[in-house]
């Protein structure tokens, strides 16, 4: 595994297109979560929409993470977070997504030139 992205007490590794991210705090977190993530706000709104009975909260900006998001719950009570950066990421098999403030919905392949 390569280290994909590193943010604030987080390191999230890759793997060929699986990435795994470990979250460093004060308590063990022996359950582990889902993150899903998306190129657009949108996207993350619309998956708001669909799951408000079991969400946490309204989608927010997390300017420590650099990430808009939202929490839910599975149906066995497991939190799953719903998300885009707001900054660029390589997805792997996508390209570049490019985060929100640039042009959020666009996604860069590889060779594509920079705007």
């Amino acid at each position: 595994m390569e280290t994909w992205l590193e943010q604030p007490g987080i390191a999230i590794l890759r793997h060929g297109n699986m990435l795994l991210g470990f979250h460093r705090q004060a308590e063990a977190d022996t359950q582990g979560m889902f993150t899903f993530f998306y190129a657009s706000q949108a996207e993350v709104d619309a998956m708001h929409e669909r799951l408000k009975d079991v969400a946490d909260d309204r989608p927010r900006d997390n300017q420590k993470y650099r990430i808009y998001h939202f929490f839910a719950k599975d149906p066995e009570g497991r939190s799953v977070e719903f998300q885009q950066f707001l900054h660029a990421v390589d997805v792997p098999g996508r390209g570049q997504v490019l985060g929100a403030g640039s042009d959020a919905d666009a996604v860069r392949e590889p060779g594509d030139e920079e705007p």
